[in-house]
């Protein structure tokens, strides 16, 4: 599908919108929307936060902001009240908010000159 930007205003969120005079930008993708009844679904059926995200392509904080109303977090003092929406959760949610970082451009040999390095300054 395609999607036609032009003016002031952009259609598509993160898409930057064309200059005043210049031609429309084209975006060349479809954006999908995850909505609050499929993470709740996915949550309701037993699935994690973790999970849902993962399964849904978003981060799992997103996850339940689209699911709750609610920062993962844990900005918000909720009320009792508050506390009985779907899929909020009875413990601190600030994992889902700041996942570990994970470095997938690990190189052996960057390691191996670190650990050689290190052993060649104790033997000093």
């Amino acid at each position: 599908m395609d999607f036609e930007v032009s003016g002031h205003l952009s259609m598509i969120s993160g898409v930057t919108p064309a200059l005043p005079g210049t031609a429309p930008l084209r975006v060349l993708r479809e954006a999908a929307v995850v909505t609050r009844t499929q993470v709740l679904g996915l949550v309701e059926g037993g699935a994690s936060y973790e999970e849902a995200g993962a399964s849904l392509g978003i981060p799992a904080g997103r996850a339940y902001l689209i699911a709750t109303g609610l920062p993962a977090d844990g900005s918000m003092a909720l009320s009792p009240e508050e506390r009985v929406r779907p899929g909020v959760l009875a413990q601190s949610t600030q994992r889902l908010s700041n996942p570990p970082h994970v470095n997938p451009t690990v190189k052996p040999e960057i390691r191996d000159w670190v650990r050689g390095r290190a052993a060649r300054e104790l033997a000093h």
